[in-house]
């Protein structure tokens, strides 16, 4: 059943009120006091537990941000990375963990 949201004119106190369509307008005829505010409905964006699922043409604008900024996040997690970058990195983390043990 919808919820629907009202304030009381004597005395400006939030009300809410579970009814079907049906019975609103016999609501508001039996209750003149209240006053019907409007609110924004709750909106599920998704359902499961794993997050929301991205769009593969917002993955592809993620992907090109990932490529013009190298070292971010986004890099790491969306941009297409050759071979060479991938063996690149990995000798960089590990001179990376050398000098942070040697200091």
């Amino acid at each position: 059943m919808p919820t629907y949201d009202f304030v009381n004119k004597d005395d400006g106190e939030m009300e809410t009120h579970f009814l079907r369509i049906s019975e609103l307008d016999k609501f508001k005829e039996d209750h003149p006091q209240l006053k019907s505010v409007i609110s924004a409905p709750n909106i599920i964006g998704g359902t499961g537990t794993s997050g929301i699922k991205i769009d593969d043409g917002f993955k592809e604008v993620l992907a090109k941000v990932g490529e013009a900024h190298p070292g971010t996040n986004l890099s790491d997690r969306y941009a297409k990375r050759t071979i060479k970058d991938i063996k690149t990195q990995s000798v960089v983390d590990k001179h990376r963990k050398l000098q942070a043990k040697g200091n």
